[in-house]
């Protein structure tokens, strides 16, 4: 009861982060483009992945995801990280998946003072209300939540150790 009771606060609260996220991955602005923005769909391209010796393509590893495996995405600067979660987000939110994406731009996280990273996720997702550590960590045990953490090489780099320690434990 007390969790059912904490998902129902969490998402009277969560609405406006969910529609910012909502506006902010559904539409991007293109240099050949530059005056207004277009629908990110139309435009997305989709990807392979290379996993140990096996190449996926994004579906794939959305399947994975949602299946609940831990992913990484690394490559280097312009290859389509930042382009892939904001597909994988949009996919994840517009499928019937017991998941809720949380997309988090982690150079936000250089704002704050603290490098606490459960304490900005939770204060992102859910300004208003006081979403406890207990219950933030019993939804994302649970599987929940589809945390999508773009830009770490965005990440001042004093903080970057103890933020990607903090992201491993999480």
């Amino acid at each position: 009861g007390k969790f059912s009771s904490a998902w129902q606060k969490i998402f009277q609260d969560f609405s406006p982060f969910m529609e910012e996220s909502y506006r902010k991955n559904s539409r991007v602005r293109i240099i050949c483009q530059i005056e207004t923005d277009v629908e990110f769909e139309k435009i997305y391209i989709k990807s392979n992945f290379i996993i140990g010796n096996e190449t996926c393509d994004d579906d794939e590893l959305f399947r994975r995801i949602q299946e609940g495996k831990n992913v990484v995405i690394n490559g280097n600067g312009g290859a389509g990280k930042t382009f892939f979660m904001r597909h994988l987000w949009l996919e994840m939110f517009k499928s019937d998946t017991t998941q809720t994406p949380i997309f988090i731009e982690l150079v936000q996280i250089n704002e704050i003072n603290s490098s606490d990273l459960k304490t900005f996720i939770r204060k992102t997702i859910s300004p208003n209300t006081d979403l406890a550590e207990e219950i933030f960590m019993y939804f994302c045990e649970q599987g929940k939540f589809c945390l999508i953490l773009d830009g770490f090489d965005e990440i001042q780099r004093e903080k970057r150790d103890v933020i990607q320690s903090q992201i491993l434990s999480l």
